[in-house]
Parts: C-alpha cells; sequence; structure tokens
C-alpha cells in the first residue's frame, strides 16, 4: 500500500524516460531460443524458479505472463531485495529465467541467452534478440517502463507549463539521449502531462487487470 493516489496527489509533469525488458535466461542453462525455453517450462518432471525485484513488481508480473501464457508447469518465484542480489543465483542455474536489460546484456555478454524483448520491435542493442511477437507469443499489453517527473496536485499551470518546457528542451537534447544509452535508457519525448496522465491511465488499467487476471497479490 503505497499511501496515496497517484491520480489525486500527483501533478504529471511529463513521462520522461523509458526502458525495454528482455527475457533471458543463463547461457549455462543450455538454452538458446525461446522454443526450448516454452519446452522447459511446460516439463511437469521438472521444477522451475523465476527471479524478480520483489512480489508485485514488474518483473514478477512479467515472469508470471510468460508462465501463464506459456502453459508452464511446476514454477515458483523467487524474489530478491534488488536484480544483483539474484544475479549469482541466475548464473549458476538455480534461477531459470528473468527478465533483464539491455545494460546487464553488455556486462554479461556470453554468460547470458537473449530469447525474446518484450517490444514491437527488435533493439538496436540486441539486434539478434527476436520480439515476443516473432517468437509466436505477441504482446497483448504495453510492457514498456517507464519513468515520469510529477509534482504535487494542484501545482498552478503558469509553473506546470514552465516545468515542461524546461523538461522537454533537455529530454531531446542530444547528448542526454547518449548519456542515457550508456545505461539502456531512452528519452521519451512529446509527453505533455495531459499525454502523460493519459499514459498512466492506460497502463494502470492493462496492467492492473493482467494482474487480477494471473491472480497476483504481492504475497507469492
Amino acid at each position: 500500500d503505497p499511501n496515496f493516489d497517484p491520480f489525486r496527489d500527483l501533478t504529471p509533469i511529463a513521462a520522461a524516460t523509458r526502458v525495454d525488458s528482455l527475457l533471458v535466461v543463463s547461457a549455462a542453462s543450455g538454452i538458446s531460443n525461446f522454443k526450448q525455453f516454452v519446452a522447459l517450462l511446460q516439463d511437469k518432471s521438472r521444477n522451475k524458479a523465476y527471479g524478480t525485484q520483489g512480489a508485485g513488481t514488474p518483473g514478477h508480473i512479467m515472469n508470471a505472463w510468460v508462465a501463464t501464457r506459456a502453459n508452464a508447469a511446476n514454477t515458483v518465484a523467487v524474489h530478491y531485495k534488488g536484480a544483483t542480489n539474484s544475479e549469482a543465483d541466475f548464473l549458476s542455474g538455480q534461477i531459470t529465467y528473468r527478465f533483464d536489460t539491455v545494460t546487464t546484456l553488455r556486462r554479461l555478454g556470453g554468460k547470458i541467452n537473449c530469447l525474446a524483448s518484450l517490444t514491437e520491435k527488435r533493439l538496436p542493442d540486441a539486434p539478434d534478440c527476436p520480439t515476443f511477437g516473432e517468437v509466436g507469443m505477441p504482446l497483448d499489453i504495453d510492457w514498456t517502463l517507464w519513468n515520469s517527473v510529477q509534482a504535487p496536485a494542484r501545482l498552478p499551470r503558469p509553473v506546470l507549463d514552465r516545468l515542461y518546457g524546461v523538461l522537454s528542451k533537455i529530454l531531446v537534447d542530444a547528448e542526454f539521449g547518449k548519456e542515457l544509452g550508456k545505461f539502456g535508457i531512452a528519452p521519451m519525448t512529446g509527453f505533455t502531462p495531459e499525454k502523460t496522465r493519459a499514459l498512466q491511465e492506460q497502463q494502470m488499467k492493462e496492467w492492473g487487470d493482467a494482474v487480477k487476471r494471473m491472480g497476483i497479490t504481492g504475497a507469492e
């Protein structure tokens, strides 16, 4: 319970950056493509674990989504305090799969295999990694992880317009975009306060429906 209502208690200024997620397995697992991965998930004779950054986090929901769509059997969520804390278990094979970012793919190199990306098109930094659509599991919701800049509720309109004006100039700056790219982050442009609010409402509904559909409570 965050003890606040994002629609009631905050004023969106702009959606600012996005991070794309990739489904990855340890290279030591011997899994090199999505078809092999689905076969493993459906194998009732083997237990499978997926790593998350905590119960109810995006990684938890994404992993559960894949398990549900693949008709997986005997899968269990293993919740860590952060992505880095699960890395040793993941690379050793104790964790079967997880979602990660381009920066981790760069850093770990040949130690992990990318099976699919939660994007509409292949990512420039991972050209050999197909999209979920390409491997036969079309996305039914927008899984983009995005960050926004918010202010307290009832922010005066002149102040809001000024903040958005400054922020929008920063987001189109080429050097700023280049720096973000080092961390696998991309700037989002053109998201006015109104468009940011609409994006919030859309994803709150889509993700909320997905959570209810999969029976995720945050207590798993």
